[in-house]
């Protein structure tokens, strides 16, 4: 299989990881971004149905990650229709194209596709989103089967990892810590946090051997916050 990926997103920390482990693994990538522009990054607005058939018809490769998506959940539920925007728009014309040109695509939704009552969920569970920005993920990944683009869609959760740009929980604790800050936290949220590097490395061995649908992936251990869960600053000796 000849290794060309394009990285939709990989500015974020999911396309940023696997930037590195594509090109680790020797394989031609290039990447875009839009709210954080890098060096060596193409810019592109996921939002954007022109501009992504335009950028993937010309990079022509055979596997498109797509890890850009509007993730904040808060600013789903305030401005739904940039959420369908992004989320659904944005995952349908990359579907429709890598069909055309013959290129896997590689999704990454959440388990915000379901409702969070009876976890953890396998493959075979039926999804039951109650947010905005679950019920995108969730149509993203039927426009994706209803267009028949050969594809594999990755559900992950809690992803983390070491990104001084990134919001992702690890590094919110970081740096407010860091700054001698208290860090309040959901006390009512169980979870089997991901390491983003992982995230990756096993989502070009997937691809690698051809699998293709939903398969669920997250780190081995559950998550569970007390009842209060405060965090507080080491207090400073000396």
């Amino acid at each position: 299989m000849a290794k060309r990926a394009l990285v939709i997103g990989a500015s974020g920390l999911t396309g940023g990881a696997l930037m590195r482990t594509l090109e680790a693994e020797g394989w031609s990538v290039i990447g875009t971004a839009m709210s954080r522009p890098r060096e060596g990054l193409r810019p592109l607005d996921l939002g954007d149905g022109a501009a992504v058939s335009a950028l993937i018809h010309e990079l022509a490769p055979n596997i498109v990650f797509l890890a850009a998506a509007l993730t904040h959940v808060d600013g789903c539920e305030e401005d739904p229709a940039r959420a369908r925007r992004i989320n659904i728009d944005g995952p349908r014309t990359c579907a429709t194209v890598c069909k055309a040109i013959g290129a896997v695509l590689v999704f990454y939704s959440s388990e915000y596709v379901f409702d969070g009552e009876h976890g953890p969920y396998g493959e075979t569970d039926a999804p039951r989103p109650i947010s905005v920005y679950g019920q995108t993920k969730l149509e993203a990944e039927r426009a994706i089967a209803d267009i028949g683009v050969e594809s594999l869609i990755i559900r992950t959760t809690g992803v983390y990892g070491w990104d001084r740009t990134s919001k992702n929980f690890a590094m919110q604790v970081w740096q407010q810590l860091s700054a001698g800050e208290r860090m309040r936290a959901p006390s009512d949220q169980v979870s089997t946090p991901t390491l983003v590097d992982s995230l990756a490395e096993i989502s070009v061995r997937l691809v690698e051997l051809g699998m293709g649908g939903v398969v669920h992936v997250a780190g081995r251990r559950r998550f569970c916050p007390p009842a209060r869960l405060d965090i507080c600053p080491r207090p400073r000796t000396g």
